[in-house]
């Protein structure tokens, strides 16, 4: 009930059944904001940085599933081929492959050999085998 004269410093919000200090959102934001510092100094005491990411450079990816379309928006130079595309005019950079583990063999066959060493494979699956039958 409000009784004039008194101190309005706690003046409380009904939500429900329930009566919440005005400041209880400020508060929970505050301790939101101090977990997200003790985080970051946990990460940084363990050799991790919080700084912002430097942009990628422009590659090349191949396989438009859905890694293909998440590395394609890293980048507004970022080039998408299929998996049976031709591989032989890409630009410089590394050659991301997100495709089945299936079409591999496929892909590495239609890369030139100058440039097997900038692949990348980001594969779901188990690839140990496949790479080291390939040396």
């Amino acid at each position: 009930a409000f009784v004039p004269g008194a101190s309005t410093l706690f003046t409380p919000v009904a939500r429900g059944k329930r009566l919440f200090h005005p400041d209880t959102w400020r508060l929970a934001a505050s301790k939101a904001a101090q977990k997200g510092q003790k985080r970051a100094s946990w990460f940084e005491g363990r050799g991790g940085s919080t700084a912002a990411s430097p942009t990628l450079p422009a590659c090349t990816i191949v396989g438009g599933g859905r890694i293909g379309d998440l590395l394609m928006g890293s980048c507004a130079d970022n080039k998408l081929v299929g998996r049976s595309c031709d591989m032989s005019d890409l630009p410089p950079g590394p050659i991301y492959v997100c495709t089945r583990n299936d079409a591999l063999d496929d892909v590495v066959s239609r890369t030139p050999e100058d440039r097997r060493s900038d692949l990348v494979f980001l594969q779901n699956g188990y690839i140990e085998g496949w790479l080291e039958s390939k040396g």
